[in-house]
C-alpha cells in the first residue's frame, strides 16, 4: 500500500463524533478588537500605561492581537474576580530574550499577572529564562515550561491553580508542560486585592516585548480536555466532510492501483 493511501485510510478511520469538552464563561476575556476592553462575565475596567499597537491574532482566534514593545502595558483599575480555583488562558508570541537566571515569575517580564509587593496570597505569568513561568505567592514558588518559547512563533499558555490540592499546573500548546503541589501556606485562596495586569507585572515595571492575544480568566480549574478545546477552537481538527474526502482519495488511489 502506498504511503498516500496509508494515510489517508488512517485518517478516514478518526472519529467525527464526540462532544467536545464545554468551557466554562470567562470572568475576565480580553479579545483586543482595537480596544482593551474587558467583555468577560465580570469585567473590570482598565487603564493603559504608555502605549502598544495592535495586529493579527493566530488563525481561528477571535479578535486581535496586542503587541507590546517593552514601552506599554493594561492594568486594572478593581479588584480581581478570582480567590480560589483559577485558570488563565492565552496566546503569545515573541523573538525577545527574557531575564536570566532568575527563579520567580516576579522577575520576569509580565504576560498576565497579579503581584502585589510583598508577602502575600498573589500569583501572575510571566517570560523568564525565555520560558513560561507561572507562579503563586506565599509561599513563593514558580513552575516554568520545558522549552523555550521564544520563537517568534504562536503559543498557547494555560495555568491553574487547585486551591485544595495547592496543584499548580502550566501548559504549553495544549499539553501539560509542568505542575507542582504546593505545601499548605497561610491562605490557600488567592488575595481578592490582586489587580490585573497584561504585558507587564501588575506592579508596574517588567514590561514585556511580543505579542499577547486572546487572554481569558476562569474561576475554576480547566481540565487537560478543555485545555485541548480553546487549542482546537484556533487549530480545528479535520471536519467530517474533510475526513469522508480523505476517503474517497483512499479508494481513488486504490481503484488506481488495481487499473495499472
Amino acid at each position: 500500500m502506498s504511503n498516500i493511501l496509508s494515510i489517508a485510510a488512517g485518517l478516514a478511520l478518526v472519529a467525527v463524533t464526540g462532544s467536545a469538552a464545554a468551557l466554562p464563561i470567562p470572568v475576565d476575556h480580553f479579545i483586543f478588537n482595537n480596544n482593551t476592553l474587558d467583555t468577560g462575565s465580570k469585567p473590570k475596567s482598565m487603564a493603559q500605561a504608555g502605549s502598544f499597537s495592535y495586529a493579527s491574532a493566530p488563525a481561528g482566534v477571535t479578535g486581535k492581537a496586542a503587541v507590546f514593545n517593552s514601552s506599554g502595558y493594561l492594568r486594572s483599575t478593581s479588584m480581581a474576580a478570582i480567590s480560589g480555583d483559577f485558570s488563565v488562558s492565552f496566546w503569545m508570541k515573541t523573538g525577545a530574550t527574557s531575564p536570566q537566571g532568575v527563579s520567580q515569575w516576579y522577575e520576569g517580564m509580565g504576560l498576565v499577572d497579579a503581584e502585589r509587593g510583598g508577602v502575600t496570597t498573589d500569583w501572575g505569568l510571566s517570560f523568564m529564562n525565555n520560558k513560561i513561568g507561572f507562579g503563586i505567592g506565599w509561599p513563593d514558588t514558580t513552575i516554568t515550561t520545558a522549552t523555550s518559547v521564544n520563537d517568534n512563533q504562536w503559543h498557547l499558555v494555560n495555568a491553574s491553580w487547585q486551591m485544595n490540592t495547592g496543584t499548580m499546573s502550566l501548559y504549553l500548546d495544549g499539553v501539560l508542560s509542568n505542575s507542582k503541589v504546593v505545601a499548605a501556606s497561610k491562605d490557600m485562596t488567592r488575595a481578592n486585592q490582586n489587580l490585573l495586569a497584561i504585558g507587564g507585572l501588575a506592579t508596574g515595571i517588567n514590561w514585556f516585548s511580543g505579542s499577547i492575544a486572546d487572554v481569558q480568566v476562569f474561576d475554576s480549574v480547566l481540565s487537560a480536555a478543555q485545555v485541548r478545546e480553546i487549542r482546537s477552537n484556533a487549530v480545528p481538527e479535520p471536519t467530517s466532510l474533510a475526513l469522508l474526502g480523505l476517503a474517497g482519495l483512499a479508494g481513488l488511489v486504490a481503484r488506481r492501483r488495481r487499473q495499472a
